[in-house]
């Protein structure tokens, strides 16, 4: 089985990080134009550094390259022991064997697919994204860049909290999280996970599960 046989026809080849830094993961918001509205406040979302790739680009010069042009940074990529596959089905199975990766080393830590639009526009694009696991070293500080707003780093408990409900960023902040903004961001903001983001959360409490 090949990566692009995970999509229909057209599907949007994408890749994303997971990023750990120092003892935290870092993950950037999205751009004000995919926040939405809801009873409780503003809602703005975190998802995984990462993109689209480009025409002659592997998976993993894409998803430097994105780290670089969102955050300013080098990531040195690690190579995981599995691969899983996480559809939006609720399907989360190990593909280490059955999947060829033709591409240069590493594979990706994880590969989501699913049906969906920008947050909150609805299901309308098929997505096909590889998630490489990468590690930033802890002198290194992200610069929010391109159209990313602000990148936050998380740890694993408030990544948690986050994915059952959205958590002011002012909690996050008196929590321990660390901000970086390049745009000011009100401290109401509630805080959610999207995308790689969320599907890394999905990802771990299916692991966690599993070792019960």
């Amino acid at each position: 089985m090949k990566i692009e046989q995970l999509g229909p026809p057209g599907a949007d080849h994408s890749t994303g990080l997971i990023l750990y830094w120092r003892d935290r993961l870092l993950f950037a918001l999205l751009p004000a134009s995919q926040w939405h509205e809801s009873s409780a406040g503003t809602v703005a979302c975190v998802a995984g550094i990462g993109g689209h790739l480009e025409a002659g680009e592997s998976w993993a010069q894409a998803v430097r390259r994105e780290a670089r042009e969102e955050a300013g940074v080098d990531v040195t990529l690690r190579s995981p022991a599995e691969t899983w596959l996480l559809r939006d089905d609720g399907t989360v199975q190990d593909i280490t064997t059955s999947l060829e990766w033709l591409a240069p080393p590493p594979r990706p830590l994880f590969i989501w697919t699913a049906q969906f639009g920008p947050p909150p526009d609805g299901r309308s694009r098929y997505f096909v994204n590889a998630v490489f696991d990468a590690v930033l070293a802890g002198d290194v500080e992200p610069h929010p860049a391109a159209e990313m707003p602000a990148i936050l780093a998380l740890t694993e408990a408030q990544l948690h909290e986050m994915s059952e409900r959205p958590t002011s960023l002012e909690k996050l902040l008196s929590e321990g999280a660390i901000f970086w903004e390049r745009l000011s961001i009100p401290r109401t903001t509630l805080i959610a996970p999207w995308g790689t983001a969320l599907w890394y959360h999905v990802w771990r409490q299916s692991r966690l599960r599993a070792a019960d």
